[in-house]
């Protein structure tokens, strides 16, 4: 199909096109990498509006594909560093810079801050609850 596209010899024929097309033949392999990168984006943006940072890990169990997705932005972002060959826009910084992206991750992850705050919540709920059911 790509030969024919790009007006090469093929042995695909304009009539097996059509009988492919009939028979709903898909002639697109992988999703638009642009619609697929927004939708990893706003999967980050969710995070980072639940978590305050951008600090996915790479196994994250609630969404595994979002992990893998942050650690290919920082590595595009290194490519187009050095000059290399990188998917990494001005486009595509700006909007991880709006979120406050960690471009650089370290190997030490700081404590998951969502059940840090779960926990000073129910700290505080039992000591509000003690002064207010003290006997004295």
């Amino acid at each position: 199909y790509h030969l024919l596209k790009n007006k090469k010899t093929t042995s695909l024929t304009d009539e097996r096109i059509n009988e492919l097309d009939t028979l709903g033949f898909s002639w697109v392999v992988r999703d638009d990498p642009e619609a697929t990168w927004n939708h990893r984006y706003e999967d980050l943006y969710d995070y980072y509006k639940d978590n305050g940072d951008c600090l996915v890990p790479q196994r994250y169990d609630l969404n595994k594909r979002l992990g893998t997705w942050v650690n290919t932005q920082r590595r595009e972002y290194k490519q187009l560093k050095k000059s290399l060959k990188s998917s990494m826009t001005p486009a595509k910084i700006k909007k991880l810079n709006y979120i406050n992206f960690t471009w650089k991750s370290s190997k030490k992850r700081p404590k998951n801050r969502s059940l840090e705050r779960v926990r000073n919540n129910v700290h505080q709920e039992v000591d509000l609850y003690q002064q207010q059911n003290q006997r004295e």
